[in-house]
């Protein structure tokens, strides 16, 4: 009877500490899904705020007809290598998915020569409201967007080649 008692015992034992180690295991892959969506927010916010500079704009005060020699188009990489415009900042939202990022651009001096930095921070709420952040930032050379260096907080620091 004791053999019997000790038998339920211990496997009652093993049973509890193998949930356990389920319930452990599936909360770290839980955790691990939210930061991966955060880094990809980040990372999207790093691309945006590149593409944002990088494509030309329409000038609405361009008139052909006037020679004040206003460009027919809008580069703000031009205007960033050439004088300090401003952070411009921008926080998209993306609906009924838990995701966000907030985007700024802003300008630095770095030995004379003028640097464009791109910082993005990544956040998602999974279902249980639960909020994870990760925070991306990229910064080049103004008159050589080509010229980068990255720093992204999670899984790792990307370096180009």
């Amino acid at each position: 009877m004791i053999i019997v008692l000790m038998f339920f015992v211990l496997i009652s034992v093993i049973s509890v500490s193998v949930l356990k180690l389920i319930s452990l295991n599936s909360s770290e892959i839980l955790s691990q899904e939210n930061k991966i969506n955060a880094y990809y927010c980040a990372l999207s916010g790093i691309e945006l705020g590149t593409a944002a500079l990088l494509e030309k704009k329409p000038n609405p005060n361009y008139n052909p007809l006037d020679d004040n020699n206003e460009p027919s188009e809008i580069d703000l990489m031009y205007e960033y290598s050439k004088k300090d415009i401003g952070s411009l900042t921008q926080d998209i939202i993306l609906p009924d998915t838990g995701k966000s990022v907030y985007i700024e651009i802003s300008r630095k001096i770095v030995s004379d020569k003028p640097w464009v930095e791109i910082t993005s921070i990544g956040k998602y709420k999974n279902k249980a409201g639960k909020l994870t952040t990760s925070v991306g930032h990229v910064s080049f050379l103004a008159e050589n967007p080509k010229i980068n260096e990255w720093d992204l907080n999670y899984p790792v620091k990307i370096k180009p080649r």
